[in-house]
């Protein structure tokens, strides 16, 4: 990395406060009882480098751990163990098995905050640090905000979507002028009648997830096997969305915005059964409102195309 990209202050305050963070991790970590049988993970400083340092998105930097050290990676922070899981087979496995023993809410619902508001503080005073209970608990639970309100954001970035793909854009007026029409605003009913916006709607879910990860999921007091490694007691794990959503083994060109992959596959929704495709989460801790969120996006985006096409 060139000296020059990284302004040479923000270096040297990253590496005091990192020899502090990793001084004070090591405690926490001394502390309790370390099972040989982890899942393989980053280091903490390695994590705090790519996303405070090189100001990598979380999600990124965890999908490119996994890519090198499987799709299910540990990661701790003090006294927080983490699973992330990365791929669409260990997600399936984990909510089809596991779902009921991983079921609970975090013990402590403050640590459930953003990474990119909290990593700063992990590299200072570590007891202000520890009165936070270090909320690295990767950007995965700023789910939580992002999720309250999803609708408002999907069709705001269905627009935008829209704007760089102008043919589908062209599809999606041509479907709705023929099954719907202008008489009328579309409504909840008119939706079974264009299955081009609803694979619209569902690959900009695909893409844009309205949070990167799922809701935490906690273990309880007991130790769990778990993709065949040994689980510390009050584990949170989280599912990389994003990742499972970008999964090359599930998808063609999965960087691409491409609705046709759902007119050939009508079946896959966003409901929770269907493990490549899961912007609410799945199982205990799936999002309750994704059904609601569904059909806002998807009326908004028909009427919003009715009126362009009837000023």
């Amino acid at each position: 990395m060139n000296s020059k990209s990284v302004p040479q202050g923000l270096l040297v305050e990253f590496c005091l406060g990192a020899i502090v963070f990793a001084i004070a991790n090591l405690v926490f970590q001394r502390l309790q009882i370390r099972s040989s049988r982890l899942p393989p993970g980053p280091s903490a400083w390695e994590l705090l480098f790519q996303t405070y340092v090189l100001r990598r998105r979380t999600e990124v930097v965890l999908q490119t751990f996994a890519k090198r050290l499987g799709p299910v990676i540990h990661v701790r922070f003090w006294s927080q163990d983490m699973l992330v899981i990365s791929s669409v087979a260990a997600a399936e496995e984990f909510y089809k098995l596991h779902d009921m023993e991983f079921g609970a809410r975090p013990s402590s619902m403050e640590r459930c905050t953003s990474i990119s508001n909290s990593v700063g503080a992990l590299c200072f005073v570590p007891r202000a640090a520890h009165l936070k209970h270090i909320s690295l608990i990767l950007e995965m639970t700023g789910g939580i905000s992002s999720k309250a309100d999803p609708s408002t954001v999907g069709i705001e970035w269905a627009l935008q979507v829209l704007h760089q793909h102008p043919k589908v854009m062209q599809h999606l007026r041509e479907e709705l002028m023929a099954n719907v029409g202008l008489d009328h605003p579309a409504e909840e009913t008119d939706m079974a009648k264009l299955p081009y916006l609803q694979a619209v709607v569902k690959e900009l879910f695909r893409l844009h997830p309205p949070s990167p990860f799922s809701f935490a999921h906690e273990s309880s007091d007991d130790f769990y096997q778990l993709f065949g490694f040994e689980v510390q007691p009050r584990t949170q794990v989280f599912v990389n969305i994003y990742a499972l959503q970008r999964d090359p083994v599930m998808w063609v060109n999965p960087n691409e915005f491409d609705p046709t992959r759902f007119v050939c596959r009508p079946e896959v929704d966003m409901g929770g059964q269907h493990y490549q495709l899961l912007p609410f989460g799945a199982g205990r801790r799936q999002c309750p409102g994704t059904k609601l969120a569904t059909n806002f996006v998807q009326l908004g985006l028909a009427r919003f195309l009715q009126y362009v096409d009837s000023a």
